[in-house]
């Protein structure tokens, strides 16, 4: 036959993936942690995805590497990541994700959950007698007059308080 071609060339290997993809959810500052493993995040806080892709080993890190990630919001939805994004609704949120890599492996479905804690703490003031109000709601305390501060956050909780008194700088706040 005149339009036939041979052609010989050297070895070959067949590399078997058998593992899916590892994705783990980062999230950027503001964020807190408490002792209750809940994770506080603001509203700016952006969250993310990292993902690695193993081969035949978990660490081996020589897959055919991550394909897509997949995320949605409070069972939302699946979207394909892109880029870091906010939640911006206060409360509480489940965030699911998963990968997929090129060798067609999925990762199970995983799940993180986040609180967002857009309202700062509030501090009420309260003195003990002797005190005075005027008509222009000035209080006028006597000497022997207790000031006490009581800061509250019903979400992620107050982390501290400081407080101002004819100086120039914040002063610690401890109760006592």
């Amino acid at each position: 036959v005149l339009n036939s071609a041979t052609s010989t060339g050297g070895g070959f290997a067949v590399i078997h993936d058998t593992m899916p993809p590892r994705t783990a959810v980062t999230i950027s500052t503001p964020n807190a942690s408490s002792t209750e493993s809940y994770t506080f995040i603001s509203a700016l806080t952006l969250i993310g995805f990292t993902s690695i892709d193993d081969l035949a080993l978990l660490g081996d890190v020589d897959g055919s590497g991550v394909s897509f990630t997949s995320y949605t919001v409070n069972a939302g939805q699946f979207q394909h990541f892109s880029s870091s994004f906010s939640i911006t609704e206060e409360g509480t949120h489940n965030i699911s994700f998963l990968s997929g890599d090129y060798a067609g492996n999925m990762e199970m479905v995983r799940t993180s959950t986040v609180t967002v804690d857009a309202t700062a703490p509030a501090t009420q003031v309260e003195f003990s007698t002797p005190t005075f109000t005027n008509e222009a709601g000035n209080v006028f305390i006597g000497t022997m007059s207790v000031v006490s501060l009581a800061p509250t956050d019903a979400a992620s909780g107050v982390e501290g308080t400081t407080y101002r008194v004819d100086v120039a700088t914040d002063v610690p706040f401890t109760a006592y």
